[in-house]
């Protein structure tokens, strides 16, 4: 049974999916794109696509409204910079969910 806290629960354990760059200068590592959709699929092993692209739409509606606003300093714009990044997995997680379900 689903409650709001399981559905908080649910909806971070979503967003932690989206990866970040810790070093966008470092060409060794995966991509953070290509980390996010891995541990999307790995999440989708145990739950239904359904619910994994609703908590991704409401993360990338979060996201997005953040973004609208500028930064006031550079600790911020860093901030922002990664939340930027966060936006662009969440959109590359929905398109290729909706593309494996298509």
């Amino acid at each position: 049974m689903h409650t709001k806290d399981n559905d908080e629960d649910f909806q971070r354990q979503v967003a932690n999916c989206l990866a970040v760059t810790d070093n966008p200068f470092s060409q060794s590592a995966e991509s953070s794109q290509e980390e996010t959709i891995k541990a999307i699929t790995a999440l989708l092993l145990t739950c239904d696509n359904g619910p994994v692209l609703a908590a991704l739409q409401v993360e990338r509606t979060r996201l997005e409204s953040l973004l609208e606003h500028k930064p006031g300093s550079m600790t911020a714009a860093e901030i922002a910079m990664q939340d930027k990044e966060r936006l662009w997995n969440c959109r590359a997680a929905i398109a290729w969910i909706e593309k494996r379900t298509a």
